[in-house]
């Protein structure tokens, strides 16, 4: 392999190495979450507290939003440790 095309596979090595997307989590606020996990805002409030469900992140003065793989995450895992049932409510 000469010089040059040496040169080149690091080129072309960078610059697919650089295109890669960008990737923003999605935000969502209260209403998208509650119709993911069906649970009133009083008690999501209180599984945060608890240490139990993503925490909100404050986006400005007066609005928060969820990041969506957080919530879904936890979706996932109340769904495969039978935690939720097929209404959407706890079982208890």
């Amino acid at each position: 392999m000469t010089a040059k095309e040496v040169g080149n596979k690091k080129k072309k090595t960078n610059e697919a190495h650089h295109s890669l997307p960008v990737v923003t989590p999605r935000v969502l606020r209260f209403e998208e979450v509650r119709s993911r996990v069906a649970l009133s805002r009083t008690t999501v409030w209180r599984l945060e507290r608890a240490g139990k469900f993503p925490k909100r992140r404050q986006l400005g003065e007066n609005s928060v939003g969820w990041i969506e793989a957080e919530v879904d995450s936890w979706v996932k895992c109340r769904l495969s440790a039978g935690k939720v049932s097929a209404t959407g409510g706890e079982n208890e």
